[in-house]
């Protein structure tokens, strides 16, 4: 059972970068709405969802890499599961992001789809199970593609063992994906009448499934975590090229959605193929004229961080507002930051956090954002450089608007977390970590230090 850690070791474990869990949430889930500024859109999901629940609606979700999307969607899945048969999977887990296609994902999806149904007991007759066997069979006998599925597609001979075994396969099938980059090659160049065999086999599957939650009176919702983590051009070519094959699958999904595409130019070939875009904010820390927010953001995170660990193991309350200022708003450096200087301490047999420990994180995370402001190369060219990076940095922290351009530079910028965008009137801000840099390199002023 989760708990407020005591000690640092414990608040190590507690201070993860990874979604709650059903037994922590309880004990660990913060409502951080309102210092988000956001417009509350989960609860008109939810209603969508409710009065559809065997519906074929698709979801984005966006939001910048560790502002606590997963939390927000574990809060979603809680509150549905009575209603619903839910299925959650991380793409970072099932699949290899950096070498992710559609026909990955959509295998990826039918193979935890399978497991799920059989976890629940779903009995589903051998003739809605024949329509996937005879697309995995004949995969196996398509001459572009015998050698890449082998022995992984013998489906034809497991049938009768159901929906255990068509896991199987499928899971062999996702193994390959993740490991074999021949693998990836071929099947992301495969014909395209298997692609749309496999979708309308899928569905066929799908529709049983949903005939089977009906007479339970649930509905069916799929969540695919990760997809934000994508590189960009990974996404662009997922959501812009193939997002039609995405919302194929006939079944309620949310996917969620790296947030610079949310301001990419081509944004409209997404949007325009899903039926709602979430948007989740960053936590606001500061207004935008760089004054603490302490009534708000500030104090919600130390409500978060003190849910998790016992805010003594601190030497004093300044250290525990110097890591939440300089996270700025961004949930996954608070914990990376804690984590690192708990770890300097325990290093040097300390039971708290002190101020030596709180500079080394400090100037740890530091470089670690400067490591990203690099030459970016691709086909061992450079696209773009760091120098557009720190122009781009510059200009974005000194204009007193806070608003974005939607350059591919500051794009990618927002992609990695260096500039963070925050809601009300949608305005931005460089990363408090990375004003660090600016003021080093002599592009700001001291007068732009986090307050």
């Amino acid at each position: 059972m989760a708990a407020q850690a005591k000690t640092l070791i414990e608040a190590i474990g507690n201070l993860k970068n990874e979604p709650l869990h059903k037994d922590e949430f309880s004990e660990f889930f913060v409502d951080t709405t309102e210092v988000r500024g956001g417009d509350e859109a989960f609860p008109q999901l939810k209603r969508n969802l409710l009065n559809d629940k065997l519906g074929l609606k698709h979801y984005l979700f966006a939001g910048a890499r560790g502002c606590g999307k997963s939390t927000e969607l574990m809060r979603l899945q809680l509150k549905l599961e009575p209603e619903f048969l839910v299925l959650s999977y991380s793409v970072k887990n099932e699949l290899e992001p950096n070498n992710l296609t559609h026909i990955d994902l959509l295998i990826a999806t039918m193979q935890k789809l399978f497991e799920v149904a059989n976890n629940n007991n779903i009995d589903i007759p051998e003739e809605y199970l024949k329509p996937i066997v005879n697309w995995v069979s004949k995969v196996s006998t398509e001459e572009k593609v015998s050698k890449s599925y082998g022995a992984e597609a013998e489906a034809g001979g497991e049938v009768k063992a159901g929906f255990l075994s068509l896991f199987n396969v499928f899971a062999k099938l996702t193994s390959r994906a993740k490991y074999d980059r021949d693998f990836t090659k071929t099947i992301h160049t495969e014909e395209e009448h298997l692609i749309s065999e496999l979708i309308l086999s899928s569905n066929i599957l799908i529709t049983e499934i949903k005939q089977k939650l009906k007479l339970q009176k649930k509905g069916l919702l799929v969540i695919i975590e990760d997809l934000d983590k994508l590189d960009l051009k990974k996404g662009e070519e997922l959501f812009f090229n193939y997002v039609s094959r995405l919302v194929a699958l006939n079944m309620n999904t949310i996917y969620t959605f790296p947030i610079a595409l949310y301001y990419n130019s081509q944004f409209n070939i997404a949007s325009n193929a899903v039926d709602d875009v979430l948007v989740l904010p960053m936590i606001k820390t500061h207004y935008i004229d760089g004054s603490p927010k302490l009534d708000g953001g500030q104090y919600i995170l130390k409500e978060l961080l003190e849910k998790r660990m016992d805010l003594n193991l601190f030497e004093s309350p300044q250290l525990v507002m110097n890591f939440i200022k300089y996270c700025g708003g961004a949930i996954f450096d608070l914990f990376r930051m804690i984590r690192s200087a708990a770890n300097f301490a325990l290093n040097r047999d300390r039971q708290k956090i002190v101020e030596s420990d709180w500079i080394k994180a400090f100037n740890r995370s530091i470089d670690d954002y400067r490591s990203m402001i690099s030459d970016r190369v691709e086909n061992d060219k450079i696209v773009v450089t760091s120098d557009q990076y720190f122009t781009a940095l510059t200009r974005v922290a000194e204009d007193t608007t806070k608003q974005p351009n939607n350059t591919i530079v500051e794009l990618q910028l927002r992609q990695n977390l260096c500039i963070l965008s925050y809601n009300d009137k949608g305005w931005v801000d460089v990363h408090p970590l990375v004003k660090e840099i600016l003021i080093e390199k002599k592009l700001l002023s001291d007068n732009y230090r986090i307050q």
